[in-house]
């Protein structure tokens, strides 16, 4: 089946509640990941700035100083990021994986391609021309179409009405 450009689609109802939880275990861990990385980011950044601060006080000599401290800040960063950026995708794919038990073709949809699934299921309803300009503007690989065309062929994507299409 090949879609025409207006037609509106949605998540198959069946898979409405799946996605609900996914979003609801993902959008938590998330946002304690980012805020964990946020400060430790900007932790990193002061540390870093005062050294840089010094080190163009006096050029040469504190070069090497200024690296030492720089490669420790950035050390305690990634200290702090790497395991908050590992607990977030462990919860993510989790989440993800027990979505993608709903429907086979999500699950190989949602293992090629987390971030994407995510972001595609964000932005429904929408139209197919809508996706495919999301598509486009983050420069997916045709893979996009073949996948799109694969969840509409197995229910995973489904024609809805909009408002303006029943008025009509």
């Amino acid at each position: 089946m090949t879609p025409r450009t207006t037609d509106t689609v949605d998540l198959a109802p069946s898979l409405r509640e799946a996605w609900a939880q996914y979003e609801a275990v993902r959008g938590p861990a998330w946002a304690q990941c980012k805020a964990v990385r946020d400060q430790a980011w900007a932790q990193y950044e002061a540390v870093r700035d005062q050294a840089l601060a010094q080190y163009e006080a006096v050029r040469d000599p504190a070069w090497a100083q200024y690296e030492a401290v720089r490669d420790q800040a950035w050390a305690q960063y990634k200290a702090v990021r790497d395991p908050a950026w590992a607990q977030y995708k462990a919860v993510r794919d989790q989440a993800l994986a027990q979505l993608a038990e709903t429907s086979e073709s999500l699950a190989d949809i949602v293992r090629d391609y987390p971030d994407e699934t995510a972001e595609i299921v964000a932005l429904l309803p929408a139209t197919i021309g809508v996706l495919d300009a999301h598509a486009d503007s983050n420069d997916w690989c045709s893979a996009w179409i073949r996948l799109r065309d694969q969840a509409l062929a197995d229910g995973v994507l489904v024609t809805v009405e909009t408002p303006a299409e029943v008025t009509a």
